[in-house]
């Protein structure tokens, strides 16, 4: 199971808090970094506020109840804190994983069905294991690329997939390519 302790630190000593860390063998170490976002005419940008406090998080894997209390108490020592300024929780087990993902219809006789799905589908099928990040092909954005890549003809023709994510776009156009060439 994991365990993981927060304490409140000041970003402007974050590298040096998280090297410490792993030095002592603390690896799993995060936090959310401030910023602010900005809207301009022609777009987005964002702003790091760099003189807050965050809250670091620290995850110990195979946690056991006996070992929780000491572990907390070596982290303040590391830290050189009080042991009140150091918080944990049991972190529940995500088994989002383990959801069935569906299978998805592009409305244009294609699908996207994960490679575990058993469903006969009367189309063309691209099979595909889908990740739980960008590129799953649940997004709207994925699903319109998708529609414009495979009405595409792509016959003799090159195709760069810029942070491609999970590839399902690269795929449909390699299969695209591959069919027409």
């Amino acid at each position: 199971m994991l365990y993981e302790y927060k304490t409140i630190v000041s970003l402007q000593n974050i590298d040096i808090i998280m090297e410490t860390l792993s030095m002592y063998g603390f690896y799993n170490l995060y936090y959310d970094q401030p910023f602010d976002a900005i809207q301009y005419e022609n777009g987005y940008d964002y702003q790091k506020r760099l003189n807050e406090n965050v809250e670091l998080k620290i995850v110990l894997e195979d946690a056991e109840d006996k070992t929780i209390e000491a572990t907390r108490q070596h982290l303040a020592d590391i830290l050189n804190i009080e042991l009140t300024a150091i918080d944990g929780q049991w972190l529940k087990e995500d088994k989002g994983w383990q959801q069935p993902f569906p299978v998805i219809d592009l409305s244009n006789g294609w699908f996207i069905k994960p490679t575990i799905a058993d469903e006969e589908l009367d189309g063309k099928v691209i099979l595909f294991e889908p990740p739980r990040a960008f590129g799953s092909g649940l997004h709207g954005t994925t699903q319109d690329c998708l529609r414009f890549i495979l009405n595409e003809n792509l016959h003799a023709k090159k195709v760069l997939d810029i942070g491609t994510g999970s590839g399902l776009l690269a795929i449909a156009a390699g299969w695209i390519i591959a069919t027409f060439s």
